[in-house]
């Protein structure tokens, strides 16, 4: 791979000059921009990124950290941040907290390293729980920018992007008793995540709105290890008619279990999950599911966040925007 200074000899020209001419400067004639094109393509240059962000502050390199690479809603986000980026001229640097905050605040400090414009997060369920977001809000005395997504926390000031999860939910209650269905349950394996919170408000509101909240029927997974034994004693002490799931995996697992030990309730039961569209064909018949518009929140997610890397007079408010979840229904 070439150098500024070897194409600068092989023309005969100034290291300034081939710069200059590379960047398209206005004070550089088109004849000479031509020329070191030319032999750049050549000789396979290709500039020094790293050099250039010690200089520019402006290396066009983000970092994105998840906490679950293995969840879909995940990895379509990441999708959508992706194809944005590319379009854009941007490299991505992707790490993986695996729900770790001592991951989470490595991973942060290699991007910070790597000297990234900003950084996409969504933050772990340790770092929540800790509630010590010190790696994260010290960005900003670096010149960084920061963006929240799905998982999102008051305390950092800065932009956030994710679904209203409570009024999704309440919505897609609030259809299931259109319908005719009176005895709604809500199942969940998110934990005490302010998702699962913002959720179960959602169903609660609608049942409330509906003067049917005496039925508030709610089971929370204690780990994936124990879901098919606590779905299978509930189904059999409770009755409904519907289910709403507020995760990606519960709702798939609650259907299979009911058509393999209740075949004979599952006809009558009205099931609806956060789910892949894709994953809502993991069952038969498919799933009714909610879908979270994981690419439109990544591609939002960057937009956003190359506004603030490139306009840095952009208001200093921070912008917190909320998309609807689209609700299908089979």
């Amino acid at each position: 791979m070439a150098t500024l200074k070897e194409l600068a000899k092989s023309l005969n020209v100034s290291i300034s000059t081939v710069s200059k001419a590379l960047n398209d400067a206005d004070d550089i004639g088109e004849e000479t921009k031509k020329r070191v094109k030319e032999l750049a393509e050549t000789l396979n240059y290709k500039p020094n990124k790293f050099a250039l962000g010690l200089k520019t502050r402006n290396s066009r390199t983000i970092g994105v950290v998840l906490p679950d690479i293995q969840n879909p809603y995940f990895a379509e986000v990441l999708y959508g941040i992706e194809k944005e980026a590319l379009e854009a001229g941007y490299d991505t640097l992707i790490c993986v907290s695996n729900e770790s905050y001592q991951q989470e605040v490595k991973s942060v400090r290699m991007l910070t390293e790597n000297l990234v414009d900003g950084i996409i997060i969504s933050i772990s369920k340790e770092t929540l729980s800790l509630k010590d977001f010190a790696h994260l809000s010290s960005l900003a005395s670096k010149k960084i920018e920061l963006l929240q997504f799905d998982r999102v926390s008051p305390d950092l000031d800065c932009d956030s992007v994710q679904i209203d999860d409570q009024e999704s939910v309440r919505n897609a209650t609030q259809q299931l008793i259109d319908s005719g269905r009176k005895r709604i349950a809500l199942i969940s394996g998110l934990g005490n995540l302010n998702v699962a919170k913002n959720r179960i408000q959602g169903y609660k509101a609608a049942l409330k709105q509906n003067e049917i909240s005496k039925f508030i029927k709610i089971l929370e997974v204690d780990s994936l290890e124990k879901t098919h034994f606590q779905f299978k004693n509930f189904i059999e002490q409770n009755t409904f008619d519907a289910v709403i799931s507020i995760d990606n995996k519960s709702g798939i697992i609650f259907q299979n279990i009911m058509q393999h030990h209740f075949p004979e309730r599952i006809k009558d039961v009205k099931i609806i999950s956060f789910v892949h569209e894709k994953d809502a064909l993991l069952t038969s018949p498919p799933l009714n599911y909610i879908n979270q518009r994981g690419a439109e929140i990544g591609s939002f997610s960057f937009g956003l966040l190359k506004d603030r890397i490139s306009n840095k007079q952009l208001q200093k408010q921070a912008i917190h925007k909320k998309l609807t979840a689209k609700i299908n229904f089979n």
